[in-house]
């Protein structure tokens, strides 16, 4: 439920509604809750830095008289987000969740938000439970089910593939892609022949190569976390399975390329893509100038993600009516991922791009691919 552009008519639209609320300067509360240590704390690190640095731009700027805080929870599993939401609501009254990553922990922390219109950002793509989660829930991110749908297209298209072996951890994440991509495959007049789950902090995948190797798709897509994905790369490489590989965009991840190395070569990654503009030109030098490395598509979300909420808080104080009508309205935003508005189902309308990795180090290329 997102889809923002800050436009001049959008602003009168909304001061005619008589929507604004009272907009005290006593500073903004965003909770957010990440994965900061443990094996996914690489994704958590790489949101947080595109959180810092839009929190240290908007509370540069003079103009700007509430002031943000973030407040951050190590927290994914569902038993974590419950701890965390209810501490972030309750003690510290926050204003807004603005970035929450792990799927799996939405069911506890709108359990929490949603009665008490607290707004919350999905940094991650959108399962299918997310886009069920509640109306308060907002990204600035696709739906999996749109990525899923396009990476089986372009298998169908470009490998010109007729059979593929799906492997997916088993979350609602996972079954989203797994499930989506088959339907999306065979609706094209392919053929499933494996699908498999696997749990998320599995890294021994012998048994489910095991039935790839007997099974012999022409393509595999392969949806797990970083460091486990590249295991498995590594994993069906040893068994001499060589088959073009479809991801999705979490595996743009320093612990895959750490763990995978020269087997992630080849690999292709399904990636939203960014309509350019000066504004993002001028965020990726921010970002290369302050963390000497360029932003991931999670860095790029989680910049907007704070970007957008503070807009709707500015436009309407603490009316949280105000701020729900506000993020369901703004159209053609122009952000650090792209350019973009919300689509019905409350996730942003983007152009899924396909970039292939070409080096151990995981730099990407864009593929010259047009749908038949």
């Amino acid at each position: 439920m997102i889809k923002l552009y800050i436009s001049i008519s959008l602003v009168l639209l909304i001061l005619l509604s008589g929507c604004v609320g009272s907009n005290p300067d006593n500073g903004v509360k965003i909770g957010i809750t990440l994965p900061l240590t443990g094996a996914m704390a690489s994704y958590g690190e790489e949101i947080k830095k595109g959180l810092d640095l839009a929190v240290e731009e908007i509370n540069a700027n003079p103009e700007n008289k509430s002031k943000i805080e973030l407040i951050y929870e190590d927290a994914c599993y569902p038993k974590d987000a419950t701890t965390a939401i209810s501490k972030l609501v309750e003690i510290d009254e926050i204003d807004f969740v603005g970035g929450n990553f792990c799927v799996i922990a939405m069911p506890p922390i709108s359990a929490v938000t949603e009665p008490k219109k607290i707004s919350v950002m999905q940094i991650s793509t959108a399962s299918d439970m997310i886009l069920t989660s509640g109306e308060y829930v907002f990204s600035p991110n696709i739906a999996s089910a749109y990525s899923a749908k396009a990476q089986a297209k372009f298998a169908k298209d470009y490998w010109d593939a007729n059979t593929v072996g799906i492997i997916h951890y088993n979350t609602d994440m996972g079954k989203s892609y797994g499930k989506n991509f088959a339907k999306e495959f065979e609706n094209l007049g392919g053929k499933v022949l494996v699908l498999e789950e696997t749990a998320l902090e599995q890294y021994d995948f012998k048994d489910v190569l095991t039935k790839i190797l007997e099974k012999n798709p022409d393509v595999l897509q392969l949806v797990h976390m970083g460091p486990n994905l590249g295991s498995m790369l590594n994993q069906l490489k040893s068994m001499g399975i060589n088959k073009p590989i479809i991801t999705y965009e979490e595996a743009e991840n320093p612990d895959l390329f750490k763990t995978a190395k020269e087997n992630a070569i080849g690999m292709v990654i399904a990636i939203p893509g960014m309509t350019e503009s000066e504004y993002m030109f001028e965020f990726e030098k921010k970002f290369k100038d302050k963390y000497n490395e360029n932003p991931a598509v999670l860095a790029r979300v989680a910049y907007d993600a704070i970007h957008l909420e503070y807009a709707a808080y500015k436009n309407c104080g603490d009316n949280k009516d105000c701020i729900h009508d506000y993020l369901l309205n703004v159209k053609d935003y122009v952000g650090a991922s792209g350019i973009y508005s919300i689509l019905s189902d409350g996730t942003a309308g983007k152009e899924i791009v396909f970039k292939q990795v070409v080096d151990e180090l995981g730099t990407l290329e864009t593929i010259d691919y047009v749908p038949k």
